[in-house]
């Protein structure tokens, strides 16, 4: 196995610009403060009621398949932008969008909005990396970034995301024999923000306990030209579609400054 640049994980900071130097050594930060007490509170409650509708409504039967491959008892709620003006905000919070302007290339397209709650008991996922169906070697800059907003405590026992802290200076994916090396759990309470960009090995951890679950709204910006995880032109609400948020459905490939996603030469809205 290659030996990795890091073995462990930068510890917890309010600092930005402290954060952004963690990503460029570790490939990841983990930022406190980001969101006030309220917003917080409001958030979680709003992902456990979107989540517990999903299930009233028979919407959980059919798995992630990166979920499904490892049977993972774990509830994904996709999404989130169409459930909420809450979600539509929390996408291009400041602090979000400086990270992504200062690592995404480009025009950044929001991939995915959604959200992972892990259950008692979940499996541990894969190793991977988010860009990991893209053609490699990689460039020595990422192609996207992914936020992991913390709505309860990550701790090991609960199935926090696991890395191979350095592994983003690999500029590939994982072997096989990598794939069952060591990992680091990113620990955090409940409220933090980890940053990660795509290049980094990871995985969700097992949810090991019996009567805690821990989840987290997962947002992943990419650049511009890769296709979004989330079908935005099917699945984006017409009321958010049509509510004139500019800058929103730029980053949803609605409007844009480039050639791609047009019709008939035009934005598609």
């Amino acid at each position: 196995m290659n030996t990795m640049v890091e073995t462990d994980i930068p510890e917890i900071t309010d600092s930005v610009a402290r954060a952004k130097s963690d990503v460029v050594k570790y490939g990841v930060a983990i930022l406190s403060g980001v969101l006030a007490p309220e917003k917080f509170a409001e958030l979680r409650e709003a992902v456990y009621r979107e989540a517990e509708g999903d299930r009233r409504a028979g919407n959980t039967e059919e798995p992630y398949f990166a979920d499904a491959m490892i049977g993972a008892a774990s509830q994904r709620v996709w999404n989130l932008p169409s459930r909420g003006q809450i979600f539509c905000e929390l996408v291009e919070h400041p602090v979000v969008m400086d990270f992504v302007e200062s690592f995404v290339e480009g025009s950044p397209r929001l991939s995915t909005f959604s959200a992972n709650i892990t259950l008692p008991g979940s499996d541990m996922m894969y190793l991977h990396a988010d860009q990991g169906t893209n053609p490699m070697p990689w460039g020595p800059a990422p192609h996207g970034l992914n936020f992991i907003w913390c709505l309860d405590d990550f701790t090991e026992e609960t199935g926090a995301t696991r890395i191979v802290p350095g592994s983003h200076r690999l500029r590939r994916s994982a072997t096989m024999e990598e794939m069952m090396g060591p990992t680091v759990a990113i620990e955090a309470p409940a409220g933090s923000l980890i940053v990660m960009e795509s290049r980094v090995w990871h995985k969700t951890g097992a949810n090991v306990t019996t009567d805690r679950k821990r989840a987290a709204i997962l947002g992943f910006y990419s650049m511009d030209c890769y296709m979004p995880n989330e079908n935005w032109w099917l699945c984006l609400s017409p009321v958010v579609r049509q509510s004139n948020q500019t800058s929103l459905l730029q980053l949803m490939g609605f409007r844009s400054d480039s050639p791609l996603g047009r019709v008939h030469g035009r934005p598609a809205i």
